[in-house]
């Protein structure tokens, strides 16, 4: 994500502030985005009598850990 955040940074001449902004705030978009998700695939499971999926916490990690990390400094 990293190389994204330097070419929209390069290509639209943004000063190194707004586009460590930029990231944070797409970082909290994806985040919350994603919890989201988490919490409609439990409830969704869970209304399917379904208690636990293997691996299904390690797959949310996963996937929600590059997002908070999303810095350019």
């Amino acid at each position: 994500m990293g190389k994204y955040l330097f070419k929209i940074k390069e290509q639209n001449r943004l000063t190194q502030t707004f586009t460590q902004r930029f990231g944070e705030a797409k970082s909290d978009l994806f985040g919350v985005a994603c919890r989201r998700l988490k919490r409609r695939v439990e409830e969704t499971l869970d209304d399917a009598g379904i208690e636990q999926v293997p691996g299904l916490e390690a797959a949310f990690a996963d996937f929600l850990f590059p997002f908070e990390d999303l810095k350019t400094t």
